[in-house]
């Protein structure tokens, strides 16, 4: 997409911000004013979100892609500069990057069978470009007599245009969390499927 630059401000995506023409004809105004009337002039982008319509597509898409477990559709919808981490802080996760998160993602959906998500509650907030989803999900592991159980909230932060997720925090069911992925991940371990 083309870059806008003028003397008033950065660079800016005409789509996501006020176009230079009319920051160039708000600070011709301001100008006019008398010194104590005139605020400051436009210095910089002033970011509007995408539209509801195209947030909402993303975040069903997001969804589906989740709840059909499609890693890798799941992972199309990650900007370059997608972080994610897990909650609460008690659980004392550092934020992933993609790359990190690319890597783990499909060893977990790929090692679950029989997938299931109830979505119970989704808002999302247009203006901040945000959702909250509280769902329950279930699955069967490779471990013997262990099932995945979880019940969490996810925070989704969309990218300016709308288009991907940009950042996911995700609550957790900590007493679930703390049992079952050290057990895991010595699976995993074990197995080679981490390779």
């Amino acid at each position: 997409m083309e870059m806008i630059s003028d003397e008033y401000g950065p660079s800016c995506h005409p789509h996501q911000y006020i176009p230079t023409k009319v920051q160039i004809y708000i600070s011709r105004l301001l100008d006019r004013l008398p010194s104590q009337e005139k605020s400051h002039k436009p210095s910089q982008c002033i970011n509007i979100p995408a539209p509801a319509h195209v947030q909402k597509e993303t975040i069903d898409k997001f969804l589906d892609t989740w709840g059909n477990s499609k890693a890798q559709d799941t992972i199309n919808l990650w900007s370059d500069d997608f972080e994610q981490r897990l909650l609460p802080f008690s659980l004392q996760q550092p934020v992933r990057r993609r790359e990190h998160a690319e890597f783990f993602y499909p060893k977990l959906v790929n090692n679950l069978a029989n997938w299931k998500v109830g979505i119970k509650h989704i808002v999302h907030d247009a203006d901040k470009s945000t959702a909250a989803v509280y769902a329950t999900s279930s699955a069967d592991t490779p471990i013997p007599e262990e099932k995945w159980t979880n019940e969490f909230s996810i925070f989704m932060t969309l990218t300016e245009d709308g288009l991907k997720v940009k950042k996911l925090e995700e609550m957790v069911d900590s007493a679930f969390y703390q049992r079952f992925f050290p057990i895991f991940q010595k699976w995993l371990i074990e197995s080679g499927a981490l390779q």
